[in-house]
């Protein structure tokens, strides 16, 4: 069913999240995600990400949470190693842009955004990506690589091959 369908690619989206933050250094990797009313409800630590920060513990990382407009002071404050922004609903401000850009391009630090939603492409078409909106892949999806003009049957491991890199003193 969709509901189904829905749930294992939540499931899916967190595992790689897990997959990659677990390859990072646990000594002292500050997680924070983004919970206000941009983004959805379903999906906040306390509630449907309750086991995801359970697990992210477990492997020894602080796991918080923001409320409240991100800022540059804000994430100053809070200093995570990794954002997370899932399901954005609306549009963030200008003052929220400029803060994870620099939190990402200036301070080299990680951003991840689960959940394809067209709010989120604010933040990826700077970088140089966009997502879809539509079906996220599973086992069930075929991924298709344009540049072979294959699909790819190894969906462990992905390899963003083009980054928009204008900036040399981007990190």
């Amino acid at each position: 069913t969709m509901t189904s369908y829905k749930n294992f690619t939540r499931i899916f989206t967190l595992s790689m999240i897990l997959v990659f933050i677990c390859g990072m250094s646990s000594a002292a990797t500050k997680v924070l995600f983004y919970e206000t009313g941009k983004t959805s409800s379903a999906y906040r630590i306390d509630t449907g990400y309750s086991k995801f920060k359970e697990a992210l513990k477990n492997k020894g990382y602080s796991v918080s949470k923001i409320e409240l407009d991100l800022s540059r002071n804000a994430l100053e404050n809070r200093d995570p190693d990794v954002l997370v922004i899932v399901d954005l609903r609306s549009s963030l401000s200008a003052d929220e842009m400029a803060a994870i850009f620099e939190f990402v391009m200036q301070k080299g630090k990680s951003l991840f955004i689960c959940g394809g939603t067209s709010s989120a492409n604010q933040l990826t078409i700077p970088f140089g990506m966009t997502i879809d909106t539509g079906m996220l892949e599973d086992e069930s999806s075929p991924i298709y690589d344009s540049s072979s003009g294959k699909y790819i049957s190894d969906k462990s491991k992905f390899v963003v091959s083009r980054f928009n890199r204008q900036n040399q003193n981007i990190r």
